[in-house]
């Protein structure tokens, strides 16, 4: 028999004890049952505008990204797409602010579009996600070296989460474990075949022993989505 756990709270800065709510939610399942959620929600956005711009290069992509970053802008969604260079960007607040936000963008032939634009544009970027490759890989490093991290590897597509530095690329499976080696790679999406020969996480040395034992103190018997929580 197992033993129900409480962890976090319904206010905000509740940081009593161990944050077993977020190792729960990333363990895929493998360390327990959850039955019981409670979310934090906020009212809709006010306006909320879409803008989206073309560059020719990937330094071009990359100093963009940078203005953007480095700036006042506080967007919602924040897209990178290669090898089109094509950024999508999405801003929510009060109209006042949401404005403010449209003016201080760099310059640049930005498209605006509002709306019923705004769905189609978004659901454009995930058909594009949905046709980076068979194989995709993730890759999460600091958001002002995902320009570099591009132009060493040359994947042949990508979709970057320009914010936070999650990068999406089509890879061929003999280079994951080079890449491996310099960056924490989770394979996102691939076939059967392939998944059975490339770990996931790809997991090693401390990080693995750590994840093991937390495994095992949680799930001792091994019941909880085998095979899911280490490689």
């Amino acid at each position: 028999a197992g033993r129900i756990s409480r962890t976090g709270g319904r206010v905000v800065k509740n940081v009593s004890g161990y944050d077993l709510a977020k190792l729960y939610t990333g363990s895929l399942g493998s360390l327990a049952v959850i039955s019981e959620v409670s979310f934090k929600v906020s009212p809709r956005y006010q306006t909320t505008v879409t803008v989206r711009l073309g560059l020719s290069t990937l330094a071009e992509a990359t100093e963009m990204v940078r203005r953007i970053r480095s700036g006042p802008l506080s967007p919602i969604a924040f897209v990178w797409m290669g090898p089109e260079n094509a950024l999508c960007i999405r801003f929510g607040d009060t109209a006042k602010a949401v404005q403010w936000q449209l003016e201080h963008l760099p310059d640049g032939d930005w498209e605006r579009l509002d709306q019923d634009e705004e769905p189609v544009a978004w659901k454009e970027v995930c058909d594009f996600y949905e046709g980076l490759g068979e194989i995709v890989v993730r890759v999460a490093v600091g958001p002002a070296a995902v320009g570099e991290l591009l132009s060493r590897v040359e994947p042949a597509s990508w979709l970057v989460h320009a914010s936070r530095g999650i990068v999406l690329m089509s890879l061929s499976p003999d280079r994951i474990a080079d890449l491996r080696r310099e960056f924490p790679v989770i394979v996102e999406r691939a076939p059967l075949d392939v998944r059975r020969q490339i770990p996931t996480f790809g997991l090693g040395g401390a990080e693995l022993r750590l994840m093991t034992q937390v495994k095992d103190a949680f799930d001792p018997n091994q019941r909880l989505n085998p095979g899911r929580h280490v490689d």
